[in-house]
């Protein structure tokens, strides 16, 4: 005799409760199985410091206990996005994660908001115009090159997302990069370093890097506190401004001085590129070919995610560029873009 329908429901939610228990107490546990080297290419961090970052996180987000999945687990299923931008259902089936579909996409989103609230509160992504910051910002770029009083280094990278829904279509349309895919236009700023000290992931991806920086409230925090002589260095896709240095337009001469000078600026303003394909190599979510299929906003909070992580494996010297100059992502959403061209937002 066939099962009442309500019977066959009940069925078959136990058989998926008992899969999914199943999952969890057949995952691996990834602290104790894997080498230090494998645990940091799974996960772009050390061991030491994911463990401090799961007791940062503990009291955010290891009360919320519904689940039954511990701290450390969720934050390992975080970073494993982060670090792949695999699909959400490939990740938990990873034998270090071990979740449902449902599951992954919960944990990414509940661990982003964590990672951001811990930045805020520790300051990990801060522009300090402090005076002795200043002073030992340019202290480091001087070993990098011969322009004075350069303090940080800013560009803009495409981020790729899914076509947004929920938007009108002139709106829908801004989101379209100059490379053919729907994008946000990233603005970074990073000191000598590599530590970044500013992002904005807000704009769509047909807005112009000048757009973008002109729209910052970093551009204002400049105009008032940059002494005569302390510089921002830019491509030239941003506009020449007193505390906002550009390269010299054309081809100048390699032995004029506007030649030596562009020389210098590409050497130091490099830092910024290399930052930019160092955060993409370690965090391959944000690669073109990933293509983060979340809406702008829930994207953006998980480009401010990986930044913060970035500067946290920074701190902890869990990385040297070394590491990651052979594994760069093309750059090929990285040249200049062309002074004039339209930034209109269609």
């Amino acid at each position: 005799m066939a099962l009442p329908f309500s019977a066959m429901v009940f069925r078959l939610a136990c058989a998926a409760a008992a899969a999914e228990q199943r999952r969890r107490i057949e995952v691996n546990d990834a602290f104790e199985e894997l080498t230090e080297e494998e645990f940091r290419q799974c996960f772009r961090l050390s061991k030491r410091t994911v463990r401090s970052l799961c007791d940062e996180l503990e009291p955010i987000i290891g009360c919320q206990r519904a689940s039954g999945l511990s701290t450390e687990r969720k934050v390992l299923c975080a970073l494993r996005f982060f670090a792949t931008g695999s699909f959400q259902r490939s990740v938990g089936r990873e034998e270090h994660i071990g979740m449902a579909q449902s599951a992954v996409s919960n944990t990414i989103h509940e661990v982003t908001e964590a990672i951001i609230t811990v930045s805020a509160r520790r300051k990990l992504v801060d522009f300090s115009l402090t005076p002795a910051a200043k002073e030992e910002a340019k202290a480091a770029f001087a070993r990098r090159g011969d322009i004075p009083g350069v303090l940080a280094c800013v560009d803009g990278t495409l981020v790729a997302i899914r076509k947004p829904e929920g938007f009108n279509l002139p709106d829908t349309a801004s989101f379209m990069s100059r490379k053919g895919y729907y994008a946000l236009n990233v603005m970074i700023v990073c000191n000598a370093q590599l530590r970044i000290l500013v992002v904005d992931p807000r704009f769509p991806g047909s807005c112009h890097d000048s757009w973008v920086w002109e729209h910052n409230p970093l551009r204002g925090r400049l105009a008032a506190q940059l002494q005569p002589g302390e510089y921002v260095l830019g491509d030239s896709g941003y506009p020449l401004e007193p505390w906002l240095l550009t390269p010299v337009l054309g081809s100048p001469p390699r032995n004029t001085p506007e030649g030596r000078y562009n020389r210098e600026h590409a050497s130091m303003r490099n830092v910024v590129e290399r930052c930019i394909g160092v955060l993409k190599s370690k965090f391959r979510c944000l690669q073109h070919f990933r293509t983060m299929l979340y809406n702008p906003d829930r994207a953006a909070r998980i480009i401010y995610a990986c930044v913060a992580l970035h500067n946290i494996a920074l701190d902890a010297g869990d990385w040297t560029l070394d590491e990651y100059a052979g594994h760069m992502p093309p750059a090929e959403d990285e040249e200049p873009e062309e002074p004039g061209e339209s930034h209109a937002m269609t």
